[in-house]
């Protein structure tokens, strides 16, 4: 799916005062890790089949396995200083270095809030400040955020 733009709306979700959205850091890594096996555990998207397999998922992809990660547009949603939702930007090297929303990750208990809507929202507002005008993701039919990344305009 993919969704370019000329202008950027502001982030239309207001969360609530106890989730804070900041820049994705290298020392998350561990909590992506977790989130990551949380979210996709016996899912459509279940690549991960241990927690270890998860984290060594988050490993390959900080360290470029899908293209060099984005970071000042990859950003995490942390509550009483747990990450609660991430999402992962990468320049793409399988299309000519075009963003590519590489993960989208909500803690279970957190899903339906907003968050992922919010953290998308601000990733696509800091990559068009720098200058980019489009971002594309990979997701299969039968994913329930297919619906969320519709809303926010991504098409097929």
């Amino acid at each position: 799916m993919w969704l370019s733009w000329t202008e950027v709306q502001a982030p239309t979700v207001v969360l609530p005062r106890e989730i804070h959205v900041r820049q994705l850091d290298p020392a998350d890594e561990a909590a992506l890790g977790w989130l990551m096996w949380a979210c996709f555990q016996d899912s459509v998207t279940d690549s991960s089949a241990t927690a270890a397999d998860a984290a060594g998922e988050v490993t390959q992809t900080l360290a470029g396995k899908w293209g060099p990660v984005v970071w000042t547009a990859s950003l995490v949603a942390v509550r009483d200083g747990l990450v609660i939702a991430a999402v992962v930007v990468v320049l793409d090297d399988a299309h000519d270095h075009v963003p590519l929303l590489a993960y989208v990750m909500t803690d279970p208990a957190y899903r339906r809030r907003g968050v992922a809507r919010r953290v998308i929202e601000e990733s696509i507002s800091l990559l068009a400040a720098a200058g980019m005008t489009e971002l594309h993701l990979a997701v299969a039919r039968a994913n329930p955020a297919v619906g969320l990344y519709r809303r926010l305009g991504f098409h097929s």
